[in-house]
């Protein structure tokens, strides 16, 4: 018995070196050409969006039936990236951006349902949200030209992200119909990201999470001189008479998970037959 104890400790401590080494991955850097030249963003972990971005909600019902989803957009353009020392050149709206200026803007849909806790009237007061799926995308554009009045500029860009967003509660809403106020956490993964260094932006290393915190105004909470877009062109929107516009402020993060490569699995199960070969051995 102690003898095949020590080739189990043996083979687990192997097996655990093997998962260090093989799962290390380098912290992920964005590097991005601007016409101020190179910007090296090392490392790079996070987005700070405009507090001044809009989110349009579709399809507003309290059936929590995911099969009828809640449809919420967003659009917003960065006003600093965590761990770089630098703003992204945004102008009040984009439009009429000092020449050189760049930026970096996010496209997103998610798909919710909601509860609504209490009712005044007919008007739903307290709501809690749970997210059923959605994606987003992250571009970097040289010409600083997203404009909110309108949704437009916000996907001309070069594609450097793309990701999904997880399942679960999402936040809660609170308010009277007009005004009110509502905070949001999204996590999800990161599916795809541009490494070709041969284009104006584009990372080296890895990175599969992320994790985004939201509040979202109406009404008199907004701050900042907030104006809702009269149309919302990059989610081929004319007009959004009859949608529920709302003030949009996120941060989002990202990380990198470390998971077992599939060759660190297929060793650890070699490890594990010489283990089994090894108490046979010993039976005869």
């Amino acid at each position: 018995m102690k003898s095949n104890m020590k080739v189990l400790v043996g083979s687990i401590a192997a097996a655990g070196m093997l998962f260090t080494a093989t799962a290390a991955v380098a912290n992920p850097v964005l590097t991005v050409e601007t016409d101020f030249g190179t910007q090296i963003i090392d490392p790079f972990l996070g987005i700070d969006w405009t507090d001044q971005a809009s989110a349009v909600v579709s399809n507003l019902n309290f059936d929590n039936n995911p099969l009828n989803p809640i449809v919420t957009e967003y659009l917003a353009s960065a006003t600093a990236i965590n761990a770089a020392p630098f703003l992204t050149g945004l102008a009040s709206t984009g439009v009429g951006a000092p020449a050189g200026w760049w930026e970096i803007t996010i496209k997103a849909t998610i798909f919710e349902t909601a509860v609504c806790n209490a009712f005044s009237g007919m008007i739903c007061t307290d709501v809690d949200f749970f997210a059923t799926g959605g994606s987003f995308e992250i571009y970097f554009d040289r010409d600083a030209n997203a404009d909110r009045s309108v949704g437009s500029g916000f996907i001309d860009g070069i594609l450097i992200m793309t990701g999904l967003i997880n399942a679960g509660a999402a936040g809660s809403f609170v308010g009277d119909g007009v005004n009110g106020t509502g905070e949001f956490n999204f996590t999800g993964i990161v599916d795809w990201i541009e490494t070709d260094s041969t284009l104006d932006a584009y990372f080296t290393g890895d990175l599969n999470q992320s994790n985004a915190v939201a509040t979202l105004q109406l009404g008199s909470d907004t701050t900042g001189g907030w104006q809702a877009p009269t149309a919302w062109l990059d989610f081929g929107r004319e007009n959004i008479n009859g949608l529920l516009a709302l003030q949009a402020d996120g941060n989002q993060g990202f990380g990198y998970q470390q998971v077992p490569e599939p060759g660190t699995l297929a060793l650890l199960g070699l490890g594990l037959l010489g283990l089994a070969g090894r108490k046979l051995s010993t039976k005869r």
